[in-house]
């Protein structure tokens, strides 16, 4: 059994302690914004055992590594997202992206960047979920 930063031992196959947890919330609150510091769990059975998996990997560990800033690493979270087309999670970590310091003009690029790689159709969705949401958010500037 490995330990966190922290030194707190994890606990289970995959969640880490309390302080991942604790961490990746922060870090999710820091990167999405307070709408999503305490989102719903996926609905059924699995859904909260995979929120915990969540916190405490992908938003405790990941993100929380020392290699990238969180400008960086949601750059790079809004290009996977767009080339695997997950539209969802793509508006979501747009929204963050912006909050990070991202500019339209830089999410343009990216888009055109993982369109020649990932294929133009995503990119495209990617375009029009991003205007969508860039419309709200120079309303709000």
């Amino acid at each position: 059994m490995s330990g966190d930063a922290d030194g707190a031992a994890m606990t289970g196959p995959h969640a880490g302690s309390g302080s991942y947890r604790e961490r990746g919330a922060e870090i999710r609150r820091t990167v999405l914004g307070d709408r999503h510091a305490n989102p719903p769990a996926p609905p059924g059975p699995l859904g909260s055992v995979w929120r915990e998996h969540s916190d405490a990997v992908a938003w405790g560990q990941v993100w929380t590594r020392p290699g990238l800033d969180l400008r960086l690493r949601t750059i790079c979270t809004v290009a996977v997202l767009c080339a695997l087309g997950e539209h969802q999670q793509l508006a979501t970590h747009i929204r963050g992206a912006l909050r990070q310091g991202v500019t339209p003009a830089e999410l343009a690029e990216i888009f055109i960047h993982v369109g020649s790689y990932a294929g133009a159709p995503k990119a495209a969705s990617a375009i029009t979920i991003a205007d969508t949401l860039l419309a709200d958010y120079l309303e709000q500037q």
